[in-house]
């Protein structure tokens, strides 16, 4: 058994050892205003597959987290490739920069950039 000071609940759990942080989170009954992303375990942010062997300060974040935003952020550029793989083989993606709250990317195809409203 592991020991774990969670700091969502305010208290310590043990848990089996190798156990992966997404059950950790339904056996301690995390409850978030949006979905549980990940979680920081020692000071560090993690995906919800880590698995625990030693005892742990863990905290569980979502998306109102600044790193559970990075994760959403992260998971939507890799969609956005895969989408563009898939339709447009050849082309490469290129996110360029922020914009407000966005960020402009940019579809290149032999050489130059692809815009179209079809």
């Amino acid at each position: 058994m592991v020991k774990l000071n969670i700091t969502n609940i305010g208290k310590s759990v043990e848990v089996e050892e190798g156990m992966a942080l997404a059950d950790v989170a339904k056996k301690v009954g995390i409850k978030l205003k949006y979905s549980v992303l990940g979680a920081i375990v020692n000071n560090k942010a993690i995906g919800l597959t880590y698995r625990v062997y030693q005892p742990k300060l863990i905290t569980f974040f979502d998306i109102t987290h600044s790193e559970g935003l990075r994760v959403y952020t992260r998971s939507l550029r890799f969609l956005l490739y895969v989408a563009v793989k898939e339709i447009l083989p050849e082309a490469r993606l290129e996110i360029r920069h922020s914009v407000s709250n966005g960020l402009y990317c940019e579809i290149i195809q032999n050489g130059k950039v692809e815009i179209s409203d079809t």
